[in-house]
């Protein structure tokens, strides 16, 4: 029963790529990398650049291909427990009055880094930080500002993508 529901979610993927002109190359890659993906979703994100979003091991994950099939990044939703050491110690020290929104685990060429959205009161800011804890302000908002402006923020903290790298 275990390798039908399997299966099924092999071939829903595939028909889901397809239906986005996703080349056998990079599906085939892609399962090779993610056997057990549920809930999968393809977008052509530019010339020969695919985004797949879907559920592994039960977190939220983009992938990002090339149209060789070759893995270039990966993104994957973290809770706060799940941020090494370094970094909770830096948020506990430097942004004791913020609270965490977000934080993503980011894979690209062999590096890791972590972005880390927080907030209080009066502002939201996301953090870049490698994993030895590292930091760089990506962005900064006043929490006054306009709606759009918090989408724009909201958008932002998924730029690990690598396209936004380039």
């Amino acid at each position: 029963m275990k390798k039908i529901i399997i299966g099924l979610l092999v071939l829903l993927s595939v028909s889901a790529a397809k239906a986005n002109n996703i080349s056998e190359k990079v599906q085939k890659s892609f399962e090779k990398e993610f056997s057990k993906a549920t809930n999968v979703n393809w977008i052509e994100k530019g010339k020969n650049i695919f985004q797949v979003t879907f559920t592994y091991n039960g977190a939220s994950v983009e992938a990002y291909f090339d149209g060789e099939g070759s893995l270039l990044s990966t993104v994957r939703l973290i809770s706060e427990q799940q941020l090494p050491v370094m970094i909770i110690r830096s948020l506990f020290n430097y942004y004791a009055d913020y609270s965490i929104r977000r934080a993503e685990e980011c894979n690209l060429n062999g590096s890791t880094y972590y972005l880390v959205t927080i907030y209080n009161n009066a502002e939201t800011i996301t953090l870049k930080f490698s994993s030895n804890g590292d930091e760089q302000r990506v962005n900064r908002i006043k929490n006054k500002n306009s709606k759009k402006d918090l989408e724009s923020m909201q958008h932002l903290t998924l730029a690990c993508d690598y396209i936004g790298e380039q």
